[in-house]
């Protein structure tokens, strides 16, 4: 720990007397810092906060704090000070060691001479989780030390305190985004948006290890999308409710059984109703019914018509998340839970246009009027057979538009039978 931060009562002295700020003053501006961080950071570090406030520099840090450039940083390095940018917060995770348990969380900073992991462990990991140190943040890393590979830890009396910036830092990479301008393969998808539905946390196996998954619902004035949910971030369903808003750091989009969706795994973090001003208030919408001809990729809505044709065929699917599965192990969760499941293309016709609808398994059998598929009997054969009570029928569907890579058409995935 810096010398300097270990005499509150010094600093308070000096800053009082620089600044010709009554003490009870610099007293309100330290409460006033420490309630920002949610009571995170101790007195001296509050104090330190309001000196770069104030724009003064006090005698008893000058011979201390001088900044490193992190391609300067090396192992076993002590006491360490750090100017940089947070580029990118991984989501935090529990652990287990000795029959303790704990949290972690890593954030990679970058300064212009290059990048460094900045670990957090425990009680500074709410610093992250309550969205007190956000990507794009420039923070001073106070009396640390590094350890292999540029990993840069805080002991006990280290801080990392959110600043102004006093240096040319890089740019982040990625930037918040409508839902309507998210596209398949894009990554570093930073996104607000308000909670409209949420799932349960399955638990599955993998490579010797229990992961988590979940999934839930997110709207903005855009639109709406899916959000899956990986480990550390799923867990945090437990807490969420609908009416929520969320902020999510570098997601990634990519087709999924009810169209383009998010994934936020371990390189993704998820803040809960984040306070910070910043961010604007999301009014989330409903899917508005809309005409066929209006649609247009990348929307979510409700559409009505009537069904002009239409197909049915099994798929292997996976128990636990619902992915297709082409072989005897989910890509998705590596679930060996593996049912069968049917899907339904058809067309839909309503006087403006047409679409073709893609209905996958609980809303296929839902078209199809079925609880479950029969054991002997092909999804063609059941087709054929419902032929009359199909065709011609009025349907009433929400959903998303997307487009199909293979015929370029737009597509309309079913998300829900009204």
């Amino acid at each position: 720990m810096l010398e300097f931060l270990k005499n509150p009562a010094k600093m308070r002295k000096a800053i009082t007397e620089k600044s010709r700020i009554p003490e009870t003053e610099v007293a309100e501006m330290v409460k006033r810092k420490q309630e920002e961080f949610y009571g995170l950071i101790n007195e001296a570090a509050a104090l330190y906060l309001t000196t770069k406030e104030l724009g003064i520099e006090l005698e008893v840090e000058k011979d201390e704090l001088r900044f490193t450039p992190l391609e300067e940083l090396s192992s076993d390095m002590q006491n360490v000070n750090i100017h940089a940018k947070v580029m990118r917060v991984l989501a935090p995770r529990k652990f287990e060691r000795n029959g303790r348990s704990g949290r972690v969380c890593s954030l990679v900073i970058g300064d212009k001479s290059g990048e460094a992991t900045l670990v957090l462990w425990n009680r500074d990991v709410e610093l992250v989780e309550k969205g007190v140190i956000e990507k794009g943040d420039v923070v001073d890393v106070l009396g640390a030390y590094v350890k292999e590979s540029k990993e840069v830890h805080l002991p006990m009396g280290g801080q990392v305190l959110k600043v102004n910036s006093r240096a040319t830092l890089p740019d982040v990479v990625g930037g918040l985004r409508k839902i309507t301008e998210i596209r398949e393969g894009v990554e570093n998808i930073d996104l607000i948006a308000e909670v409209l539905e949420v799932g349960a946390i399955n638990s599955f196996q993998k490579e010797g290890r229990v992961k988590y998954v979940s999934s839930i619902v997110v709207a903005d004035e855009s639109g709406k999308v899916r959000v899956t949910l990986w480990d550390g971030n799923a867990e945090l369903v437990r807490r969420m409710k609908s009416g929520d808003r969320i902020k999510v750091e570098n997601a990634y989009a990519k087709k999924g059984a009810f169209g383009r969706e998010l994934h936020a795994d371990w390189r993704s973090r998820i803040i809960l109703n984040p306070r910070n001003v910043k961010l604007p208030r999301i009014k989330a919408v409903e899917a508005e019914r809309r005409r066929i001809v209006d649609l247009k990729e990348g929307m979510a809505a409700e559409v009505e018509g009537g069904v002009t044709s239409a197909t049915a065929r099994l798929y292997e699917m996976c128990g636990r998340c619902g992915s297709s599965v082409q072989k005897d192990v989910c890509p998705k969760c590596g679930s060996t839970e593996i049912k069968r499941g049917v899907v339904v293309n058809a067309v839909l016709d309503d006087g403006s246009g047409r679409i073709g609808i893609v209905l996958f398994d609980r809303n296929a059998r839902g078209f199809l009027g079925l609880k479950e598929m029969p054991a002997d009997v092909d999804a063609g054969t059941v087709i054929e057979l419902k032929k009359d009570e199909i065709v011609g029928r009025k349907v009433v569907a929400d959903g998303n538009v997307m487009r199909n890579k293979v015929t370029n058409e737009l597509e309309f995935i079913v998300k829900g039978l009204v």
